[in-house]
């Protein structure tokens, strides 16, 4: 019993890892009616990652082309591989915008 336990032990921490879980968080700031800073910081399994920022007319126009939002944020978004901050402007006043990763 112990050596069966112990053998499941083993292959849930193996699992554990190769398991990777990139991730991004983000934070905003500084915004306005015409722009946003956004600082993007990945965890240690994110190797490389793409952000970008539309609104909702702009994704939907857009996603007809690439297929899907993960195509569509690796098509027009900002690429990055490390810690990264970004100053969006020219935005139009009263306009919601996303920011995506």
């Amino acid at each position: 019993m112990k050596k069966n336990l112990l053998l499941a032990l083993s292959i849930l921490f193996s699992a554990s890892l190769f398991a990777q879980n990139p991730e991004v968080s983000i934070s905003i700031s500084n915004v306005t009616e015409t722009s946003i800073s956004a600082t993007f910081t990945p965890n240690a399994t994110c190797a490389r990652y793409d952000y970008v920022a539309m609104t909702d007319e702009e994704i939907n126009t857009w996603l007809m082309l690439t297929g899907s939002v993960d195509g569509l944020i690796s098509m027009f978004g900002v690429h990055a591989t490390g810690p990264d901050s970004h100053n969006w402007t020219g935005f139009a006043p009263g306009t919601t915008y996303k920011v995506m990763v």
